[in-house]
């Protein structure tokens, strides 16, 4: 009785052309998973949308995931090509974005080895920072407490770090050729 009234109260929610569709849908995929090649090595059974497998695994899914991508990292690394984007974009598999395997791999030290030389990981950075800020801080103090953009000011003091960093070098909050590039930086990014 319980469940002949559950059924009439779903049934008055949807229609019947929604209904139908949704039955031969299901019939559908039942006869195209029957019709697949008894070739193929058996599957260790249904695999859902978004999440695959990931069902079967049970409780033991952290363990299977830590197995697989930490343990068998080598294996598991690797992207995925699309061959057809491939065939009208050539090199797009070549750099640091699109790259995987022992390609990517050498690239990751290389960058990594050039990023150590500018100092990344050192106390040089922090201590670059910390320069910058007292420069920063000065300059805020000619404000006497007045409120005042500082958007500009931000800019050109983190602009100061990588600076100073990558060249050695930081520029004045008054140099007139500091204040044009960062203000053509500000219109790229706009």
């Amino acid at each position: 009785m319980f469940l002949v009234t559950l059924i009439e109260t779903v049934l008055s929610y949807f229609e019947t052309s929604a209904i139908l569709a949704a039955v031969l849908l299901l019939l559908l995929t039942f006869y195209i998973r029957s019709r697949q090649p008894k070739t193929l090595p058996p599957s260790p059974g249904t695999a859902l949308p978004l999440i695959g497998h990931l069902h079967l695994l049970g409780k033991n899914y952290r363990e299977a995931m830590k197995e697989a991508f930490i343990k068998k990292a080598d294996v598991f690394s690797d992207r995925a090509q699309n061959l057809v984007i491939a065939r009208h974009v050539p090199n797009l598999f070549h750099g640091i974005i699109g790259s995987s395997g022992s390609n990517w791999k050498a690239q990751r030290t290389t960058s990594l080895a050039i990023l150590r030389n500018f100092g990344m990981g050192k106390n040089m950075l922090a201590e670059k920072i910390l320069e910058e800020a007292s420069f920063y801080t000065k300059e805020l103090a000619k404000t006497n407490g007045k409120p005042c953009d500082i958007y500009n000011l931000t800019n050109m003091s983190i602009s100061n770090v990588i600076s100073s960093i990558i060249f050695g070098k930081r520029f004045e909050f008054n140099d007139p050729k500091f204040i044009k590039q960062i203000e053509m930086f500000n219109d790229l990014v706009k």
